[in-house]
C-alpha cells in the first residue's frame, strides 16, 4: 500500500514536468520511516530531458505551488506510516467505507426529500382542485337560487297585479251596476209620485 501511495506521489509529481517549462524537475522523493531517498529520474524518450525554453536550469526550477503540494502529499503518507504503522490499508478501507456510507446516506436523503416534496405537491394540487370545484359548485348553486328567487318574485308580482286589476274591475263594475239600479229606482219612484 505504501509503495502504491509513493508511486502515486511520483506519477503525480511527474505530471507537472509534462506541462511545460514551468513544470517540476523529474525527481521522486520517497520517505520510508524517516529514511529519505531522493533520486533523479529521466525516463523520457531518448533518455534526455525534453527541449523546453530556458535549458536545464528552467527545467529544474520548482514552482512554489508544486513544492508545497508535493511536500503536503508526502507528509500525509509519512504521517500515516508513522502514526498508524502498517495499518494504512485499514485506514484507507475505513475512509472508503465512511465515504460510501456518507454518499449512500446523502442519496437516500435526497430521494426521501424528493418523494416527500412530490407527495406534498400532489396533496397541494389535489386540495387546490377540490377547493376550486367546491367554489364553482357553490357559485352555480347560488346562481340557480338567485334565478329561482327572481322568477318566483316576478311570478308573484304578476299575479298580484292581475288580482288587483281584476278586483278593481269588479269593484268598478259593481259600482256602475249599483248606480244604474239606483237611477232606475229613482226614476220609477218619481214617475209614481207624479202620476
Amino acid at each position: 500500500m505504501q509503495a502504491m501511495l509513493r508511486e502515486i506521489v511520483s506519477v503525480w509529481f511527474w505530471s507537472f514536468e509534462s506541462r511545460g517549462s514551468r513544470g517540476l524537475v523529474r525527481d521522486a522523493c520517497q520517505e520510508r520511516l524517516g529514511e529519505v531517498v531522493a533520486q533523479k529520474r529521466c525516463d523520457c524518450p531518448g533518455g534526455k530531458y525534453s527541449d523546453t525554453p530556458g535549458g536545464d536550469q528552467a527545467r529544474r526550477r520548482w514552482t512554489s505551488t508544486g513544492r508545497v503540494l508535493v511536500i503536503i502529499l508526502i507528509a500525509i503518507v509519512v504521517a500515516l506510516e508513522v502514526v498508524v504503522g502498517r495499518q494504512v490499508e485499514l485506514v484507507v478501507v475505513v475512509v472508503v467505507v465512511v465515504v460510501v456510507v456518507v454518499v449512500v446516506a446523502a442519496v437516500v436523503v435526497v430521494v426521501v426529500v424528493g418523494v416527500v416534496v412530490v407527495v406534498v405537491l400532489v396533496v397541494v394540487v389535489v386540495v387546490v382542485v377540490v377547493v376550486v370545484v367546491v367554489v364553482v359548485v357553490v357559485l352555480v348553486v347560488v346562481l340557480v337560487v338567485v334565478v329561482v328567487v327572481v322568477v318566483v318574485v316576478v311570478v308573484v308580482v304578476v299575479e298580484v297585479v292581475v288580482v288587483v286589476v281584476v278586483v278593481i274591475g269588479l269593484v268598478t263594475m259593481l259600482n256602475s251596476e249599483r248606480s244604474k239600479n239606483y237611477l232606475s229606482i229613482k226614476t220609477s219612484f218619481q214617475a209614481k209620485l207624479t202620476a
